[in-house]
């Protein structure tokens, strides 16, 4: 199990937007900005959270029999 890439996206995304805006692109930089914290937080959007692939794991579980057993 890979852990820590949301974290490391994060920081490679604060530096980009750092380098956009020290180059005076600020319109950009806002808009990188806006977009990548609208995507670390789109599970917690509650229409959007009824996507969320997690919330169907236990029902689809392999610890349980198969029917007809």
């Amino acid at each position: 199990m890979i852990k820590g890439v949301t974290t490391a996206a994060t920081i490679w995304t604060a530096a980009a937007i750092g380098i956009v805006a020290g180059a005076g692109n600020l319109l950009l930089a806002t808009l990188i900005g806006v977009l990548s914290l609208l995507t670390l937080e789109i599970r917690y959007i509650p229409v959007l959270r009824l996507l969320d692939g997690r919330r169907h794991i236990a029902k689809m579980s392999d610890d349980s029999p198969p029917e007809g057993m």
